[in-house]
């Protein structure tokens, strides 16, 4: 082969090399793109699996019923999980059944105990990476009466922007349920995603949970937990 002829096919390459170097850099651009999106999907295809619903964050959470005050009805039951993560936002996840039921009007009979996460939700290359803080308060809501009552422990899970959640929970749910208690547990800040754990009772598994919520978060496809809260 000539000089010439070795010039030419080494400019094909160049050529060929640059084209595949944008390409990738294209594909790139659009994985970063659409990477909240694919792990959107994914959790969608989990979550049907598992015979949940989703919903968009947009519209007034399913589970939310209306506040009828004295009238013994459930007033939260979540049924649904709320996703649309963007970089940056602001999310509440929470796992177990609250509910809050009354034997008598205006008579709140119910005991729960709380722990929470705060989380940063960033989509990094393609997936929703979560980078988790520490924060936990255990909190209860004194009891009005004596007697026995049966909860449901079975864990499930629903997660939703904190502003929104502050929306669906505001002014009656946050006033009445969440500050029944000794003190607020909720604190909405901004760039985080708070996740929530219900119990009932002092029987409360809180490492239990904790496992079970760093299961669904890795079970979830493209979240990561990049810090574990500390005991």
């Amino acid at each position: 082969m000539t000089t010439e002829t070795y010039l030419t096919v080494a400019l094909y390459a160049l050529g060929a090399l640059l084209i595949v170097w944008q390409g990738m850099r294209m594909w790139r651009n659009v994985v970063a793109q659409r990477g909240t999106g694919q792990a959107m999907q994914a959790l969608q295809r989990w979550a049907s699996s598992a015979g949940w619903s989703l919903v968009d964050t947009n519209v007034k959470a399913p589970w939310r019923k209306p506040f009828e005050d004295q009238s013994g009805t459930t007033i939260l039951e979540p049924k649904a999980v709320a996703l649309g993560a963007v970089d940056g936002t602001e999310w509440m996840v929470a796992v177990g059944k609250a509910y809050d039921d009354f034997d008598e009007p205006g008579q709140p009979s119910i005991t729960s105990n709380v722990v929470y996460w705060r989380f940063t939700v960033k989509p990094v290359g393609g997936w929703v990476r979560v980078r988790a803080a520490t924060s936990r308060f255990r909190g209860q809501i004194k009891r009005t009466d004596t007697e026995s009552i049966d909860f449901n422990h079975d864990v499930h899970v629903h997660a939703y922007p904190a502003k929104l959640a502050y929306q669906v929970l505001a002014p009656d749910m946050m006033d009445w349920y969440l500050h029944t208690s000794s003190r607020p547990w909720i604190h909405i800040h901004d760039e985080t995603l708070l996740i929530v754990f219900e119990g009932t009772g002092p029987e409360i598994d809180i490492a239990k949970q904790y496992r079970e919520v760093e299961r669904i978060i890795h079970h979830i496809a493209g979240l990561t937990v990049l810090e574990q809260p500390k005991e």
